[in-house]
């Protein structure tokens, strides 16, 4: 009897995932960031997983990213000072095999220092604006 090489080849990689010999199954990891405020840092962060791998993530977007199924701890960095970040700059999530994990950090970062506007009225407007002392 004569046997096909793709029912072989099926057969043999069904067989090294049973034994636990075969790769380790992964899931993908999806972060959301939203940044608001007065003051927004808007330079992005770095997301770390497990302190070793690193995803650029924008100041308000979405990222995708495979990593080993389990759990993972992620750490956001890049964080302006003055802002701050919810659920935290670190969290442990557990990523499902073949699946998508949802995160999401909320960054608000208020007003810092003064604001000062002025209105000009009138016909003698200063043609090089004001200064401050």
């Amino acid at each position: 009897m004569r046997s096909h090489p793709i029912i072989s080849l099926l057969l043999a990689l069904a067989a090294s995932s049973c034994d636990g010999t075969g790769p380790t199954p992964a899931g993908r990891l999806v972060v959301s960031t939203s940044t608001e405020g007065e003051d927004p840092d808007r330079d992005g962060y770095l997301l770390t997983v497990d302190a070793v791998d690193t995803l650029v993530l924008q100041a308000t977007g979405r990222a995708e990213v495979e990593v080993e199924a389990g759990a993972r701890r992620l750490r956001l960095l890049g964080v302006a000072e003055h802002c701050t970040v919810t659920p935290g700059v670190s969290m442990e999530v557990d990523v499902a095999a073949w699946s998508r994990t949802t995160v999401s950090f909320a960054i608000s970062c208020p007003a810092t220092g003064v604001r000062i506007t002025t209105v000009t009225t009138g016909l003698d407007i200063a043609p090089n604006g004001y200064r401050i002392a």
